[in-house]
């Protein structure tokens, strides 16, 4: 293991843990509430969070071996399609669900991401949806760290707007 990739990893651990915390303290009677921004519950939200981590490890894993980036990481309007389905199938997930698939989610992607090697953080490929050749690490920088953080930032804002704040 490179120790690149286990800070990596530790960041991802924490980003996890600080997004795990943030929806432990979320009241019941605000679950299943609107996040109008991403047009999905916050049940959608937290899960799409989880769900995301098996696809972004998938595409770290592709540009950290030299193969193929999955299609629908070069294509916004199949990402879309995919996110409006898991959106409607996950509105009415329940937190207990919701928790343990950041868990289990998170806990295999910084695994997968631990054990790559220097070499292997370096390896660069282009990824569509980003108009950019990028290497595994800035992948894992710009994307698989910076989006569960997204989604927690609109969550929050729809809950203090929900409840007359913001």
């Amino acid at each position: 293991m490179s120790s690149r990739a286990a800070e990596l990893a530790a960041k991802l651990r924490q980003v996890n843990a600080g997004a795990i915390a943030f929806v432990e303290a979320i009241p019941d009677g605000q679950w299943f509430a609107p996040v109008a921004v991403e047009n999905r519950t916050v049940a959608a939200s937290v899960y799409h969070i989880a769900q995301a981590y098996r696809a972004e490890g998938a595409v770290m894993r592709a540009i950290a071996s030299s193969t193929q980036v999955p299609d629908a990481f070069h294509d916004w309007e199949k990402i879309h399609a995919a996110n409006a389905i898991g959106a409607r199938e996950n509105e009415r997930v329940s937190k207990q669900d919701a928790i343990a698939s950041l868990k289990r989610r998170g806990d295999e992607l910084a695994a997968s991401l631990e054990s790559l090697t220097d070499e292997q953080l370096d390896q660069r490929q282009y990824v569509g949806i980003l108009k950019a050749e990028v290497s595994t690490e800035e992948f894992v920088t710009m994307v698989i760290l910076d989006h569960p953080q997204g989604h927690v930032a609109n969550i929050k804002d729809a809950l203090a707007g929900a409840a007359g704040g913001t």
